[in-house]
């Protein structure tokens, strides 16, 4: 079981600097960091939303980077001590964080908008 963490872990560790690499920053308009964030397609300065690849790349990055999180706290623990109910516990509490941690990170800080 720890075996498969691990593995888990380095493929979400490939996928974050993937992630990373094609995210154009704000302050760019040609490209991501390694010059392949918006190549041929419109930047978000342009329009006033978010468009194109980085409409998918920013939430992709934001839910691998949990993930990441998660299974590297699973993988933190001893070889003979991970069994499924640590990973089915970790899954559950990472579904959450990830669906919920904005709604309530914002009412803690006070700048959550109020809906009419």
């Amino acid at each position: 079981m720890h075996t498969f963490v691990l593995i888990l872990q380095i493929i979400l560790a490939i996928a974050l600097l993937i992630l990373v690499a094609i995210t154009e920053d704000k302050n760019e308009q040609g490209g991501g960091v390694m010059g392949l964030g918006a190549a041929g397609g419109r930047s978000a300065s342009e329009v006033d939303m978010v468009v194109g690849l980085e409409r998918i790349t920013k939430p992709a990055s934001r839910w691998v980077g949990g993930a990441f999180l998660a299974v590297s706290v699973v993988a933190a623990f001893g070889a003979d001590k991970v069994t499924i109910w640590h990973l089915l516990v970790v899954a559950v509490l990472y579904v959450m964080a990830m669906l919920y941690g904005g709604i309530i990170w914002e009412t803690i800080c006070g700048t959550r908008q109020k809906v009419k």
